[in-house]
């Protein structure tokens, strides 16, 4: 194959992961090559593919991470906020936090009819998410009564490992147990379309090991398909407003069919802008060319905002202390999840409880009634909700008495109405891209975080009204609003779910820069399959969207093509 290819995909990520292994194995056998800016990835150790041990090890690891940060946020103090992304084969897969959540029906029936086409439906998403899916969802004992995934709502033969608990901490049967007895809805599958109540997480993981979009679709490729680590594209080779190929490091890549850009929500529109894509008067600060004037590029950044708290707990720690903090207990929770992937390092967080909530208070509010009317009646369908709330046991954090159990509490809002954007910061490739996802920039974010707060507290069972709490450690007073929006501002971060930023749309959205087949606008054989073509921000962690954008591009390459045919691409 030599420097050329029949198609190129830039990042190797959840989506490009697919994306490039879907095509390589079709009938037509394409040759593929599957570049990334990161590693290799090929670390054997334990420590990180562990899904328990995300904070100390893969989070924290600067070869794993790229490290971006936001400018100031004026609505947060001013404060600069943390934006990792994944470095490396599997992307963000390499560093998230392992939750496997399915976005409201309504997201995506949302999403089809803002765009106009059916594919992107509840019906047709959730075959493909079946695809995708190798669900052990076989479930046993006490856990039974908290979680029970339907099987006709989930895959079992996909390539992707998702994993119910097989056992937890007894504290997190407890907390289900008062949570159920106070009368709080308990939802058995929060995976169903339906995520509207109180059920126990589900993780992108099996037997203790977190499943990377590497080891799920890079693990045994066809000789079709190249990858190539250490790789990052400067800019994409345009000639008469088509893409032809990329450039590596001063190194031509050539295209004969097409280009398609997987490298995120923030990277993505850094590359088309690099490449003369974008908002002409941006490029023109930069002195860049412009081949093709895209207002809508790099803008629409949004984020989902979250903020945590802790509580100090009466009870001695949870039976899987000693195996993060006894180097002989540590030992033997290593053996034991090499043997059969059972004991305390084979537990996500020690336990997720997960809340998806609909806060009556917010939809009432000034600010609901302010948005589109769209919008609001997006918000009202049943299976939306306004916030995400979680309780977890949790390890000491350093500064934190060793010898006491702690209680983690957090909230995550839903459908945030802020929108930021990403800009160059240069014309230089290797610098970092300028972000700014404005968090509560919007009047309506502000509200609604606020009432989730108070309401997240609030539920009747949950774990912070028990006896067992000591006393709170950076949690708020609860006593007001303001006090509570003081916590916000000093506390909530992102939660690094960046979307929308190339985001997709018909052809009278001015703002839209693909269409449905991820087609960029203006300019031929290039498109976009990731995060940044979210016409809007889907409530739920991203990592089972980005899979299904890399899925759905695919599945309309192919048919365009007629790679399902023997006949050479």
């Amino acid at each position: 194959m030599g420097d050329s290819f029949d198609f190129i995909i830039v990042g190797a990520g959840p989506a490009g992961t697919v994306l490039a292994t879907r095509l390589a194995k079709s009938p037509a056998a394409p040759s593929v090559l599957l570049l990334e800016a990161g590693g290799a990835n090929n670390d054997p150790s334990l420590d990180q593919r562990l899904i328990s041990n995300r904070m100390t090890t893969a989070s924290t690891k600067p070869d794993l991470n790229w490290g971006y940060k936001t400018v100031p946020q004026s609505h947060l103090a001013n404060r600069v906020i943390d934006y990792s992304r994944g470095k490396g084969l599997g992307g963000s897969t390499l560093i998230n936090f392992g939750f496997w959540t399915v976005p409201p029906s309504a997201d995506y029936d949302r999403w089809a009819k803002v765009v106009g086409d059916d594919a992107f439906s509840w019906k047709q998403m959730q075959q493909r998410l079946r695809k995708l899916e190798r669900y052990h969802s076989k479930v046993e004992g006490p856990v039974e009564r908290y979680c029970y995934p339907s099987p006709q709502d989930h895959g079992s033969d996909g390539e992707l490992d998702v994993e119910v608990p097989k056992v937890i901490e007894p504290e997190v049967l407890s907390f289900f147990a008062e949570i159920e007895k106070a009368g709080s809805p308990i939802n058995r599958d929060l995976n169903s379309g339906d995520p509207i109540g109180i059920g126990l997480m589900v993780s992108s993981s099996h037997r203790g090991l977190r499943t990377t979009a590497q080891a799920a679709f890079l693990e045994h490729t066809p000789s079709n398909l190249v990858v190539r680590a250490d790789s990052a594209v400067d800019r994409i080779v345009l000639q008469d407003k088509t893409a032809v190929g990329v450039e590596v490091d001063g190194k031509i890549f050539r295209a004969s069919k097409e280009v398609i850009l997987c490298a995120g929500a923030l990277d993505t529109p850094k590359l088309l802008m690099l490449s003369g894509i974008g908002d002409k008067d941006e490029l023109k600060k930069h002195d860049i060319p412009v081949v093709q004037d895209l207002p809508g590029v790099g803008q629409n950044l949004q984020d989902h905002t979250w903020v945590p708290w802790a509580y100090q707990r009466k009870a001695p720690p949870s039976q899987s202390y000693d195996a993060w903090h006894n180097d002989e207990a540590a030992a033997a929770a290593r053996r034991q999840i090499e043997e059969d992937g059972t004991g305390p390092f084979a537990v996500n967080g020690q336990g997720y409880v997960l809340g998806f909530l609909k806060d009556e208070t917010t939809l009432k509010s000034d600010e609901f009634k302010a948005l589109p009317a769209a919008v609001q009646r997006h918000l009202e369908e049943p299976t939306v909700p306004t916030f995400e709330t979680a309780f977890a046991l949790m390890s000491p954090m350093p500064g934190m008495d060793p010898t006491k159990s702690y209680l983690m509490t957090a909230v995550l809002l839903q459908n945030n109405q802020s929108v930021g954007s990403v800009r160059l910061a240069s014309s230089n490739a290797k610098d970092a891209p300028i972000c700014d996802p404005a968090l509560l920039s919007h009047p309506f974010d502000r509200t609604c975080f606020i009432n989730a707060v108070k309401a997240a507290v609030s539920i009747p069972g949950n774990p912070t009204l028990s006896d067992d709490i000591d006393f709170p450690l950076n949690a708020p007073s609860f006593a007001s609003d303001e006090e509570i929006w003081s916590f916000l501002q000093q506390n909530a971060g992102a939660t690094w779910h960046m979307s929308c930023t190339v985001k997709m749309g018909q052809e009278d959205d001015e703002s839209a820069c693909v269409d449905t087949h991820f087609r960029l606008r203006g300019i031929e054989n290039l498109r976009v399959a990731d995060m940044s073509v979210t016409p809007f921000l889907p409530g739920a962690h991203p990592t089972l969207t980005a899979y299904l954008i890399g899925e759905t591009a695919a599945e309309k390459m192919i048919a365009e093509y007629g790679l399902n045919t023997q006949s050479k691409a």
